[in-house]
C-alpha cells in the first residue's frame, strides 16, 4: 500500500511497480484527487497551473518522468509574474526587470534577497541527493 496520490506517493508506486512488475497488487490511499497539489485553478475567466508546474533540469526523476512518459515540453513562459492573494493580484511584474526589482523590494524589503539566496543554495545541493542515493 502507498499512502498519499500526491506526486510523491504516485512516483513511489511507480518505482514499486519498477522493481516487481505487473504481478504486484497495489493499493494507493487518498483522501483528495490524485495529484496532490499539482492542479489547475480559475482565476477570472482563465485556469493557471499551480503546485509543481515548473520542472527544474537538476530534478533528474521528474526529467526522467517526462521522457518516459512521452511528455513534450509546452515552451519557455512568455508571460509575466504576478502573485495572487486569492482575492487581488499584490503584485505584477513589469517589462523592465529593474523596475520589477524595486517593486519587490519596497514590497518585501530583504526577504527577496534572503529567498533568492536559499533557493540559489537549494539548488545548488539539490543533485547532492542522487550520489547520496547510490551510495
Amino acid at each position: 500500500a502507498v499512502i498519499g496520490g500526491g506526486i510523491g506517493g504516485t512516483s513511489a508506486a511507480y518505482f514499486l511497480h519498477d522493481l516487481f512488475g505487473d504481478n504486484l497488487l497495489l493499493d494507493i490511499y487518498e483522501p483528495g484527487p490524485i495529484g496532490g497539489r499539482l492542479a489547475t485553478v480559475p482565476i477570472g475567466e482563465k485556469y493557471y497551473e499551480v503546485g509543481g508546474a515548473i520542472i527544474h533540469p537538476k530534478n533528474m526523476y521528474m526529467v526522467n518522468f517526462v521522457k518516459q512518459l512521452g511528455l513534450k515540453k509546452l515552451g519557455d513562459c512568455s508571460g509575466s509574474l504576478g502573485i495572487y492573494d486569492g482575492n487581488e493580484y499584490v503584485f505584477r511584474d513589469s517589462s523592465w526587470s529593474i523596475v520589477s526589482l524595486a517593486r519587490l523590494f519596497y514590497r518585501y524589503g530583504w526577504d527577496v534577497y534572503r529567498l533568492n539566496e536559499l533557493t540559489k543554495n537549494m539548488l545548488d545541493n539539490f543533485a547532492r541527493i542522487y550520489t547520496l542515493q547510490d551510495g
